[in-house]
């Protein structure tokens, strides 16, 4: 549940806060450093890290809130509040966000700013949701939402039509909810903005999942990943890798939804988004739970109880504690289920959230009617229903009305279980005849569509016949007009040629688009498979080989995801290709108590994969080499990366560090070094020489020549 309300903050966030690296931030701060105002920086650093460390992010914050106070800059001070409330409910401090969303009400409100009362408005109904309060959110985001559109604020009026629709979808009305996605995508392609367009299929795509209807679901889903592509939004593409295993996993097809799973595993941790691995090893714990699989899936509901403690997400914290509870369960574990549970709830109690409080009390009433404590199964049962009434979630109550009718069989009530089985029945009609008359009124639409499209060709048709009978009665006018046929049909099969071959062209442009990108996602999951192989791996030999293995695989998937963005298909920047490669290296191999600094000196050079290849994994073994070996423990370090143009095809590539260089007497020619002997057969591959010496630290070099493709 946390996931899909982490995609709703992620859209009040993001259109803020998508440059989150540590080039921006490490720029911010030299900003900060010469700049008398700072308030506006702070601000921007806190948006920056508030889907990264939301700690830091009210840090800063605070301390734009301080600076903005001292200056009576009342803008930036709303807007550090409304931040700062962001970060507490990213931090799971309710109370205290809606405080802060308060506060920064009333100082727009002063200076009559109606975008800033309602961007704070709608981090207040995001908070509300997390508690489970729906009503309440529902209430300010209809009021907010008819105010942003009176205003004209198109992209707020979307995101809070969204919002609406998230809410219905959760209480079970999937038509009102589908209804309001579709009014939101209107907007989003009236305001060109693709961001919330691909936000918009992917909740369509939530929904219908609900419905069961998982074609429609992976449809929708399969529109929004293209937009995240094109547009370059990695923090949304994992979401949707999730979204997409899940539906997969509803479908059996695990081994499939496990691919997914793995693929948006290496975008998580890539990119550092401990909320998204958190919530990932969730759905890795379900999908082992649904393939029988109690021991895979108790290890990553453990994974996801660990990391929540670290984040301090209570709320992932208090699923995997329910979870793992349903497991034990399943295990016939009955009394240390009872324990998960007992934990669950009273974890419950400090966040309340009332979704997740129905889905706990439904677990425990669950265990009790398996242990055939048929009285304490129905008190905790009806606990749940009550809530699941008051919150009217319809799938909730079906389900818990569905549990009651068999702890009333089992006592011997036959009337209560007759009572509540009619219920059950009633709210799982209800729940699919919804599906069911919209699919009518969609084949109804569809209907009316083809029969216009059908009379619109038949009055074509009648007026062509009329015409061609008027052409007939004037004789000489035909000569002139089968002349112009004559002309108009040769010049119409030359264009016709024309289009063939400009199609061809766009054709081949596609499928080597679509190659490119399915190579990277092949890549990727191989890269992926092996990061979760790794996490069995007691020997650090062994630990160490599958990370360099992980580090080559993704040197080469970076190339061709490049590619697949790029307009020119055979070509790609390589400094460009460069920052991110050593981004990736330096994520994978830097420790935590290092700081290594890495220098890029390259002119705007575009190589062809024929070269980039063999150049980027001689970069991937040099420089991993280097975070390996150059620095001592706990020492700081520096690694840089030149490139030369030396004279129509050689270059020059040098990397070079200050660490302590080779032992003394390395010959890299013949060295046992599996690093240096692939750098050695990849300088061959580009009629290169690769050669070492030891200026300050290590300096390896590499003349190469730019390989040309073969021709046909």
């Amino acid at each position: 549940m946390k996931y899909l309300f982490t995609l709703f903050l992620l859209i009040v966030i993001a259109p803020f806060a998508l440059s989150q690296n540590t080039t921006k931030t490490d720029s911010l701060r030299r900003v900060l450093k010469s700049t008398r105002n700072k308030a506006p920086v702070l601000n921007e650093l806190a948006r920056t890290y508030l889907t990264v460390s939301p700690g830091e992010a009210l840090k800063y914050a605070n301390d734009a809130l301080e600076e903005s106070t001292g200056k009576k800059d009342k803008s930036q001070i709303g807007e550090a509040l409304r931040i700062s409330s962001l970060a507490f409910q990213l931090l799971n401090e309710y109370n205290r966000s809606i405080e802060r969303a308060d506060s920064a009400i009333k100082v727009y409100t002063e200076i009559k700013d109606d975008t800033g009362v309602l961007r704070c408005q709608e981090v207040k109904a995001a908070t509300y949701m997390l508690e489970g309060n729906y009503n309440k959110a529902l209430d300010l985001l209809q009021i907010s939402a008819e105010k942003a559109r009176q205003i004209n604020e198109k992209h707020i009026y979307a995101a809070f039509l969204i919002q609406i629709g998230r809410i219905q979808m959760t209480r079970g009305d999937f038509s009102e909810a589908l209804v309001n996605f579709d009014n939101a995508l209107v907007i989003a392609n009236e305001i060109s903005n693709r961001y919330l367009e691909g936000h918009i299929y992917h909740f369509k795509g939530l929904v219908y999942q609900r419905q069961q209807k998982f074609e429609l679901a992976i449809e929708n889903y399969l529109k929004a990943l293209p937009i995240f592509e094109e547009e370059n939004i990695i923090t949304q593409i994992p979401y949707l890798l999730v979204s997409l295993g899940s539906a997969l996993e509803k479908t059996k097809n695990y081994e499939e939804a496990l691919r997914y799973y793995a693929e948006a595993l290496n975008y998580y941790r890539n990119t550092n988004d401990r909320w998204g691995l958190n919530s990932l090893y969730a759905y890795i714990g379900s999908a082992y739970f649904e393939m029988k699989n109690l021991d895979s899936s108790w290890t990553y509901y453990n994974k996801s109880l660990d990391l929540s403690k670290e984040i301090n997400e209570k709320s992932a914290e208090c699923n995997a504690l329910y979870k793992l509870g349903e497991i034990l369960t399943n295990r016939r574990e009955y009394s240390k289920a009872l324990n998960y549970l007992d934990r669950a709830m009273d974890l419950n109690s400090e966040i309340n959230n009332n979704y997740q409080l129905v889905n706990i009390l439904f677990t425990i009433g669950n265990c009790y009617l398996l242990m055939g404590n048929t009285d304490k199964s129905l008190d905790i049962l009806m606990q749940g229903l009550t809530l699941a009434d008051s919150l009217d979630l319809k799938y909730e109550r079906m389900i818990l009305n569905k549990d009651i009718s068999k702890a009333y069989t089992e006592s011997g009530d036959y009337k209560g279980a007759l009572l509540h089985f009619e219920v059950y029945s009633e709210l799982r009609d209800s729940i699919y005849q919804e599906t069911a008359h919209k699919n009518l009124v969609e084949m109804e639409q569809k209907y009316q569509s083809e029969k216009q499209k059908s009379e619109i060709s038949q009055l074509k048709l009648d007026n062509f016949e009329q015409e061609i009978t008027i052409r007939n009665q004037k004789s000489v006018r035909n000569i002139f007009i089968l002349g112009f046929l004559f002309a108009a049909v040769t010049g119409y099969l030359f264009f016709r040629s024309y289009i063939s071959k400009r199609n061809a062209n766009r054709e081949k442009e596609v499928l080597l688009k679509e190659i490119h990108h399915r190579v990277k996602n092949n890549l990727q999951i191989i890269s992926s498979l092996l990061n979760i192989q790794s996490e069995y791996v007691t020997d650090n030999k062994i630990a160490g080989a599958v990370q360099e293995s992980q580090s080559r695989v993704q040197a080469m998937a970076l190339i061709h995801q490049m590619l697949y963005q790029e307009k020119n298909l055979t070509r790609i920047n390589f400094s460009d290709y460069l920052k991110q490669l050593t981004s990736t290296l330096a994520s994978i191999f830097q420790k935590k108590d290092t700081n290594i600094d890495i220098s890029i000196d390259t002119p705007d050079s575009w190589f062809n994969i024929e070269t980039s290849i063999p150049l980027g994994l001689i970069v991937t073994e040099l420089v991993s080499n280097a975070y390996k070996y150059a620095f001592r423990n706990g020492h700081d370090g520096k690694i840089g990366i030149t490139l030369k143009h030396l004279s129509d095809r050689k270059y020059m590539l040098t990397i070079s560090d200050n660490g302590k260089g080779l032992p003394e007497g390395t010959d890299i020619l013949n060295s046992n070094s599996m690093g240096l002997k692939l750098a050695n057969i990849l300088t061959g591959q580009l009629d290169g020489q690769l050669s070492y010496e030891y200026n300050k630290g290590a300096v390896f070099s590499v003349e190469f020549l730019e390989n040309r493709p073969l021709s046909k």
